[in-house]
């Protein structure tokens, strides 16, 4: 096995994302750059693409480590019961979590840890009789409620908090 040479890196992936985590926390999506998050680590912009590709690659690992994170229920075998709880356990899932919703709704990004919940709800919908493109807007309503409830009771705490 080869050896290496040179400087040893002085950030790793998982402190960038840990650290792109902390800007999105404190400042919201649309403060996370990578110049910004070159500052947070101590680094150059040009480093940390020896450890992400880009930005879209930084907050599908950032949406990776939060699904992750996130316990999976179990789900009821009847199919609207499943397509139910399903839907209720990925607004809990979100309910928490702002950026994410930000993140999925505005740059149409998909996670492949958060993929679990449109799978349940879709599969469960088709299971219920729909076909295949009804069950996946059937899922499309499901989360557009879901993101636009979510979405609205933070603007809502938001005005409460500054006026």
């Amino acid at each position: 096995m080869p050896t290496r040479t040179g400087r040893p890196p002085r950030i790793s992936r998982p402190e960038i994302v840990a650290a792109a985590l902390r800007v999105i926390e404190e400042d919201g999506t649309g403060a996370l750059t990578m110049r910004r998050l070159a500052r947070e680590v101590g680094s150059t912009a040009m480093a940390l693409y020896h450890h992400v590709r880009d930005k879209e690659e930084l907050l599908l690992l950032l949406l990776d480590d939060y699904a992750a994170g996130i316990p999976r229920p179990d789900l009821p075998d009847e199919p609207h019961e499943r397509m139910v709880a399903a839907a209720m356990a990925m607004h809990e899932a979100l309910s928490g979590c702002l950026w994410a919703v930000d993140l999925l709704t505005a740059d149409d990004l998909m996670s492949a840890g958060a993929l679990w919940y449109p799978e349940q709800i879709v599969d469960a919908a088709v299971r219920a009789g729909l076909t295949t493109e009804d069950a996946v807007d059937a899922y499309r309503i499901i989360w557009r409620y879901t993101a636009g409830e979510i979405s609205g009771r933070a603007a809502a705490s938001r005005r409460r908090r500054e006026g």
